[in-house]
Formats: C-alpha cells, sequence, structure tokens
C-alpha cells in the first residue's frame, strides 16, 4: 500500500487543505459535465435526428435514473470501503463517458454514455461529504462543506463559457471529448495523492466539555428512520426536492428554448463571453444555461 492509501496517517492542515481542493475540483467538473447537456441540447438533437421525447429520456431517465438510484448504495459502500478509491474511480468513470458522449453516432450510444456519466457522478457527494467530515474537525466543517459547494457557481461562470465558446467554434463534439479531459487527471491524482483517513478521527475531541461517543456505524433503517423523524431535515428534503425538479427542468431545456425562440447558439447563451442583441435577457439565458445547487440537470 502507498503512503497515499495508507488509512489514519497523521496529516497537516495544509494537506486537508489541498484535499478539499481537489474535492472541490471534482464538483466543479460534477456540474459542468451536467450542464453541457442540456447547453448543447438542441444541436445533439438536430444532429442525432431525435425527438424531443427521447431527449428528455436522455436528459432524465439515462443520467437522473441511475444518479438518484445509486446514490443510497454507494453511499453505504462509502460508509465501510475506502472512499478515495470509489471517488477516483467515480470520478475517472464519468469523465471518460464524458468524452465518449462526443464520439455518439446515434440516440443509444448517447444514451449508454450519459448513464455511465450518471453512474460515476452517485460517488461525488457521498464520498466527498465522507472525507472533508473525517479531514476536518466539527467546527470547520461547515465553512469547508460551503467551498466544497461553491464548485457549482464556480463551474457555471468559468466553465459553461468554455462550453459554449467551443462548442461554436469547433462543434458540439469537442466540448464532450475537451470537458471530460480534466476529470481523468483529477482521478488520477485523488488515486495517487489523497490518503484515506481514520473514519471519526476529528470527532474524538471534546466537545462541549463532554468527550463523543464511539462511533458506530448505523444500519440503513436506522439511517431512514433518524432521517424520517427530524422535521427540519424533511423540510430540507422535501424542499430541496422541489426546487430541484424545476431547476434541472429550467437546466435541461431553457438553452434549447433559447436557441429556437431566439435563433441563439451556445455562445449565445453562456455567460458572460458575448452578448447577442437578439437576446434582450441575457440574465435568463444565463441562468437556463446551468442548473442551481443540487440540481442534477444532466
Amino acid at each position: 500500500m502507498s503512503s497515499a492509501a495508507a488509512p489514519g496517517k497523521p496529516t497537516s492542515q495544509a494537506y486537508a487543505y489541498y484535499v478539499l481542493i481537489i474535492l472541490t475540483l471534482t464538483n466543479v467538473l460534477s456540474v459542468a459535465d451536467r450542464t453541457v447537456m442540456g447547453l448543447l441540447l438542441q444541436p445533439i438533437k438536430e444532429e442525432l435526428g431525435a425527438s424531443d421525447t427521447s431527449m428528455s429520456l436522455l436528459t432524465g431517465l439515462a443520467f437522473v435514473l441511475l444518479y438518484g438510484l445509486l446514490g443510497v448504495p454507494i453511499a453505504r459502500w462509502a460508509d465501510r470501503g475506502n472512499r478515495r478509491n470509489i471517488l477516483a474511480i467515480g470520478v475517472g468513470l464519468w469523465s471518460l463517458m464524458t468524452s465518449l458522449c462526443g464520439f455518439a453516432t446515434n440516440f443509444a450510444t448517447m444514451a449508454l454514455a450519459r448513464a455511465g456519466v450518471g453512474i460515476g457522478e452517485a460517488t461525488g457527494t457521498p464520498t466527498s461529504m465522507s472525507l472533508i467530515s473525517d479531514y476536518f474537525d466539527r467546527k470547520a466543517r461547515p465553512k469547508m462543506i460551503a467551498i466544497f459547494n461553491m464548485g457549482q457557481p464556480f463551474s457555471a461562470v468559468m466553465l459553461t463559457p468554455l462550453i459554449g465558446f467551443v462548442a461554436a467554434e469547433y462543434g458540439w463534439r469537442m466540448s464532450f471529448i475537451l470537458l471530460g479531459l480534466p476529470g481523468i487527471v483529477i482521478g488520477l491524482l485523488t488515486w495517487l495523492t489523497i490518503r484515506e483517513p481514520a473514519r471519526g478521527g476529528k470527532d474524538d475531541a471534546p466537545v462541549g466539555g463532554a468527550a463523543a461517543a464511539p462511533l458506530q456505524a448505523a444500519t440503513l433503517g436506522q439511517a431512514v428512520k433518524l432521517m424520517g423523524r427530524s422535521r427540519p431535515f424533511m423540510l430540507i428534503f422535501i424542499g430541496t426536492a422541489i426546487t430541484a425538479l424545476g431547476g434541472s427542468t429550467l437546466g435541461a431545456w431553457g438553452p434549447a428554448l433559447a436557441m429556437r425562440a431566439y435563433d441563439l447558439t451556445a455562445a449565445d447563451i453562456a455567460p458572460p463571453r458575448r452578448r447577442s442583441a437578439r437576446w434582450p435577457a441575457s440574465s435568463a439565458a444565463s441562468a437556463a444555461a446551468s442548473s442551481p445547487a443540487g440540481s442534477p440537470a444532466s
């Protein structure tokens, strides 16, 4: 076992921040790999000769179903397995599948590639949140999780314009191919440089004058009951689901609607490279080009 894989090895604060940077970059790429399909849906539809119904299945069923269904079992796997390895494999898989989208020859091959993206991305949040919890103590975690989640707006602001530019200049296929390459590098960095921390190691320090209870893994049933009994959790859960429903719909079809109604290109819609005189409300187009936090708009 390499030093990068040695669990429980003491880590410096600088190294913990390095891990946070890598995890945040995976989040940036995850959001971009979801956004790209909605931004380029119209040119993909035209080239593949697919119907709107087929494209809805592509942006919904092919990605979201697997992404959602696999989230819980992968989270359970992360509770017991090596989170570093799970995340590295997931990042590599979704990045490779994103690049393969650029080589799709028909609707079926594109659907298979997007399904692979959904499977890979299902590893991202469970493993990242768990790793953050074991690299930072409870007092620091809210700030570190906030930094991790900043990857979503950062992706929308920095990568969405690049996706639109590449699509306008070199075609939608090149956007997919190039977008997948950085993730393969990040996956390798995750595998080679991130250590698997000891579970609960940051929870052993006294909190409020009392030592933390020993870490014990809950069963799936116990976890579901605990969440169900928490009224704040259930309200957040329901509210997030409703928000994601609207946000995902806008992210998937907003750019295509703008292209059809205003004869725009992906570069016109993606903020903030250039504005088009044909589009009077650039902020609306920008909002359509990216989904809000937590919305898996493929």
